[in-house]
């Protein structure tokens, strides 16, 4: 006895459901928010706190290789990027630290998807994403 299993060309619209659920009501969201996620899947690596922490244990010198240093105390998240997202990130003034041939990004806002941060709408916004 065969099954037949039944496919359809149902698209996806769970990204859909997610931008019109209740807690989203009174914000915009538009269609490049698509874009702006896959900006975020290609360039922003892993989450990386807990093995930054290490790292600062461990090398006294590891803060040394931080880039737009001012804004280092607001750090809640640091987040292992590509290089080219590094550079993005650093030229709109975002907290970089280059070390171990890596790049880790200071994220200043935690609790919320890295698609809601104002500094990658305006990343994927330069890019024309």
């Amino acid at each position: 006895m065969q099954t037949v299993t039944e496919t359809t060309n149902t698209p996806d619209i769970s990204w859909y459901l997610c931008l019109t659920s209740r807690s989203h009501k009174g914000r915009h969201f538009s269609f490049k928010d698509m874009e702006t996620k896959e900006l975020i899947y290609r360039t922003m690596l892993y989450e990386q706190h807990e093995v930054v922490r290490e790292l600062k244990k461990h090398d006294s010198t590891l803060m040394q290789g931080l880039r737009n240093s001012d804004n280092a105390k607001g750090v809640k998240e640091w987040w292992l990027v590509t290089p080219f997202m590094a550079d993005m990130l650093k030229s709109n003034g975002e907290v970089i630290l280059a070390a171990y041939d890596c790049y880790w990004w200071g994220r200043q806002t935690s609790g919320q998807g890295l698609s809601m941060d104002w500094v990658i709408h305006k990343i994927a916004e330069e890019m024309s994403v």
